[in-house]
């Protein structure tokens, strides 16, 4: 995976230089476990994205499952997760950015 990494961030890089911006997005799956564990990962995925792709904004859902429908995702907002994991917002806002 490695030896693609710095091709990939010239990938990247090339676009931002034509003044693209990069939008991702991170979802963690609803478990039963501890929800801190969860957030830990999902903050992960967030600094990977970050470090890797040089996003600008990273959307996430805090707990849905593949399956869900995009509209029915992060109903129940919790802003002080969204500010802790530096992110722009969650699924509903994702969704309202693109339309």
């Amino acid at each position: 995976m490695y030896v693609y990494l710095p091709v990939y961030q010239k990938l990247i890089q090339n676009l931002k230089d034509e003044n693209y911006t990069m939008i991702s997005y991170a979802r963690k799956s609803p478990t039963a476990k501890d929800d801190a564990n969860g957030i830990i990962l999902l903050e992960a995925m967030c600094n990977r994205l970050k470090e890797r792709s040089a996003v600008d904004h990273i959307f996430v859902s805090v707990c849905s499952k593949v399956s869900d429908p995009l509209n029915e995702r992060d109903k129940n907002k919790d802003s002080k997760l969204l500010a802790k994991l530096n992110t722009i917002g969650d699924t509903q806002g994702k969704i309202h950015a693109l339309l």
